[in-house]
């Protein structure tokens, strides 16, 4: 083992794991870098080419295959790690007293599930009475059309959560906060579905980037 590849080891131990920078970390999962390449370089290329750590940790094999130095044996480790990271947000939203009373406590919560994703989602954060959180479900992943919204997906996850309330969101790989036409008309008609069943549409935002936007405080979606 090279220097290089030992030094992120002995500042772990010395000064603990936050004294490590992203592209550290990485390189003692990887645990080695390639011939004329160290794994401190093989893990800054790395996080270059998935756009930083979240965007590693939104990775999927398809996307890490591809990359010189990752081979199946760092891809599953990778995969792994993400995964477990995935487990401990959702253990941690199950056992947390999340009370959504404000646009503010909404973002927080919807930057934990939505910074950083490559490819447009499409979600629902299902509430009680007392806008406490029961669940957090995806709606549609890839490729967004509002204009075909999976109505009864919607309506039979808040009858089987008993939800009063709900939270759409959705996201902008491309970083844009704008709200579209189609965006509007989609939340209207979840919005009338769900009245039916006297339930609450409270708002409906949109991350983009490390920016979150509610639909509601810009002016809302019925105009």
């Amino acid at each position: 083992m090279s220097k290089d590849e030992s030094m992120p080891r002995e500042r772990l131990l010395k000064y603990g794991a936050k004294a490590l920078a992203d592209y550290e970390l990485l390189a003692i999962l990887l645990k080695t870098g390639l011939a004329g390449k160290s794994v401190l370089q093989l893990a800054q290329e790395i996080l270059a080419v998935r756009g930083g750590l979240v965007g590693l940790l939104v990775s999927d094999y398809e996307h890490l295959s591809g990359i010189k130095g990752l081979g199946q044996a760092k891809i599953t480790e990778i995969l792994a790690v993400k995964e477990m990271a995935a487990r401990f947000v959702e253990a941690e939203l199950k056992k947390s007293e999340w009370v959504f009373t404000s646009s503010e406590t909404v973002k927080d919560f919807l930057l934990m599930n939505f910074k950083g994703l490559a490819v447009e989602q499409f979600g629902m954060l299902l509430l009680d009475q007392q806008h406490r959180y029961l669940a957090f479900e995806w709606l549609m992943l890839g490729e967004v059309a509002m204009v075909e919204v999976p109505m009864r997906r919607i309506l039979s996850d808040v009858l089987r959560y008993k939800a009063a309330a709900v939270i759409l969101v959705h996201n902008h790989p491309a970083h844009s906060t704008a709200v579209s036409l189609e965006d509007k008309q989609a939340t209207t008609q979840i919005e009338q579905a769900l009245a039916l069943i006297e339930v609450r549409l409270l708002d409906h935002f949109i991350v983009a980037d490390n920016a979150v936007v509610s639909m509601r405080e810009m002016g809302g979606w019925d105009k």
